[in-house]
């Protein structure tokens, strides 16, 4: 899948080539290219299954850049991940038949997976989904209460076509999150959003549902959000003004001052970090479908004697300890390696064993 070029006479290896053949047959059957023309994501070194393209194109950047890297499962191309349990070895071989029951999955398309985004974003309220047509059209309906209505809302951004006539799966939430994901890959600036998304806008019709700005997306998907917090830090780093120290104006160790000179009531800080809780990222992990199964890999994984437990994890694109832990809802260590907008980030945190 890798091995490209035949470094002798400088040739496409016809194992590559098979590979792209094999890779090409598959994904241009699933539901996603079905419903969109027969375009679906590039998995190139350069497009990164960033790029929604037509098959001819996709080809073309498969022949002439390579594959990215650790895509050893098409995850993104419809297949599930599935690690075979007794053996050391990932199986991304596909029959007719486990293309056939694929492709009837029930709502296997663009559109389920940004619902499944909101259902995974409120699981307290995800159940009144099977209602929610129902409603609609229910005039006595009584208001939602705040939470329900964020729900509502998200699913209409989730279910509305971004215009009429549009490709299946092409709404408003989806458009939304895919110019977060370029704005964060690309390191692009507010203003510059703006003004992609003002062209795009300008480009579709004029009864579209297309967010218009920045603001307008970042308000969309404040909802879907998890919660974080701003920490001001002192500028040399030597300390974070966080609980019983949240009150000091200067550093206790080196005196350096907190705020900006300002003749304003709001105090600026030099430096501020930003605190995720780790809680709240483990438990959205944990209610998504997607992701449930990888997190419990750790305790329903049978070794085999003599099998390379590291590499099948890498494979998987997963890397976790491999003790057995005392219960599968408590992931002791991970750690998280890529290549992301040219830089190389390297991410290892230790997370503490506490029941969810």
């Amino acid at each position: 899948m890798y091995n490209r070029i035949e470094e002798r006479t400088g040739n496409i290896l016809a194992e590559f080539a098979s590979g792209v053949e094999e890779f090409m047959n598959f994904a241009s059957s699933q539901p996603l290219a079905l419903s969109s023309g027969g375009k679906f994501y590039c998995p190139c070194i350069t497009c990164h299954n960033d790029k929604f393209l037509t098959g001819r194109k996709i080809w073309n950047h498969l022949y002439s850049r390579g594959f990215m890297e650790n895509y050893y499962i098409w995850y993104m191309h419809g297949e599930e991940l599935d690690v075979d349990l007794g053996t050391s070895h990932v199986d991304t071989s596909f029959s007719s038949s486990n293309q056939a029951e694929d492709a009837n999955v029930e709502d296997d398309n663009v559109e389920d997976r940004y619902v499944q985004m909101v259902n995974d974003a409120f699981p307290d309220t995800s159940n009144i989904d099977n209602y929610y047509q129902e409603d609609q059209g229910n005039q006595n309906a009584e208001e939602p209460n705040s939470e329900a209505k964020k729900f509502y809302d998200m699913l209409d951004a989730a279910k509305t076509p971004l215009y009429d006539g549009c490709h299946e799966g092409h709404s408003q939430l989806f458009l939304a999150s895919r110019y977060m994901n370029l704005h964060a890959d690309n390191n692009m600036t507010e203003r510059g959003v703006d003004q992609w998304a003002e062209l795009i806008t300008e480009l579709l019709p004029d009864e579209n549902h297309a967010t218009e700005s920045y603001y307008e997306m970042e308000k969309l998907m404040r909802n879907l959000a998890l919660p974080y917090h701003t920490i001001d830090v002192c500028i040399e780093n030597c300390m974070i003004f966080w609980r019983e120290d949240e009150k000091w104006d200067a550093c206790k160790f080196c005196g350096t001052p907190r705020y900006k000179p300002s003749d304003g009531r709001t105090k600026i800080p030099y430096s501020r970090m930003w605190y995720l809780p780790i809680g709240d990222r483990l438990k959205r992990l944990y209610q998504s479908e997607k992701t449930a199964s990888a997190m419990r890999w750790h305790a329903e994984h049978e070794s085999a004697e003599g099998e390379c437990v590291i590499l099948q994890m890498r494979l998987s694109g997963k890397i976790f300890n491999n003790y057995i832990l005392a219960s599968p809802r408590n992931p002791e260590m991970f750690t998280l390696d890529y290549v992301q907008m040219d830089l190389i980030h390297l991410a290892c945190p230790v997370i503490i064993r506490y029941g969810l």
